[in-house]
């Protein structure tokens, strides 16, 4: 009685398991028939893939000088004008010697007045008895001495201004922030990265992108309709 009753449990088995294998291929036969196919609504037509993008395209933002980055002005999904601040590289050292070419410049202010104050006393002295033409004419030399130092001091401190203006990147468009790569304390690095520090966009409004095969190219008219699927 045993033996047959092992033999009933496995023949059992067995006509359960089949019965799973055809149920479950019913299944998946009512499951991929209520897949819907699109419709063309077109009596002819090319297709190809596409991919939806701001309409200025992914801008790629970097750094046109290396550092720390000490501040984020922005965050992920923000629409931003352009020329607004986005994030600022370490600056202290370029500030350092902004100090001191500042300096520098208001020496160079304070030697002007000084050589065009002599030449201003030459100028109301008669020559011949209290001044000669020399000492005249090098007075004058001078004070176009101190101008030239003057203009030379006065270019580095624009020049070191433009320098602190790079370490603070600007959106170069109105857009919307895509992606954020980069965090506080990082060290932003320049030239082509594998991925970008940030992407902007503009997706007011979105494009759509398709890729068409060569062969069809020929095919497609810039004023024809088209669908997406």
């Amino acid at each position: 009685m045993r033996k047959y009753a092992l033999l009933i449990l496995a023949a059992g088995g067995l006509l359960l398991a089949a019965g799973m294998a055809v149920l479950g291929d019913q299944e998946s036969e009512v499951a991929s028939s209520k897949i819907a196919l699109p419709e063309i609504p077109f009596k002819s037509f090319v297709a190809g893939e596409g991919i939806v993008e701001a309409n200025t395209g992914n801008i790629a933002i970097g750094t046109p000088t290396s550092g720390i980055v000490t501040s984020i002005y922005v965050k992920w999904g923000d629409y931003v004008s352009a020329d607004a601040p986005l994030f600022t590289i370490d600056d202290r050292d370029v500030r350092g010697r902004l100090l001191v070419a500042e300096a520098q410049m208001k020496e160079a202010e304070a030697d002007l007045a000084k050589a065009q104050n002599f030449l201003g006393v030459a100028q109301g002295l008669k020559v011949g008895r209290s001044i000669t033409n020399l000492d005249k004419d090098n007075r004058l030399f001078n004070v176009k001495i101190k101008q030239a130092a003057l203009a030379t001091a006065t270019a580095r401190v624009q020049q070191i201004k433009i320098e602190l203006e790079l370490h603070t990147i600007r959106a170069p468009v109105t857009g919307r922030i895509l992606q954020i790569n980069v965090r506080l304390g990082e060290f932003a690095q320049t030239g082509a990265l594998s991925r970008s520090l940030m992407v902007l966009g503009d997706d007011r409004p979105l494009y759509l992108r398709v890729s068409v095969d060569e062969n069809d190219a020929w095919r497609v008219r810039s004023n024809a309709q088209a669908e997406d699927f």
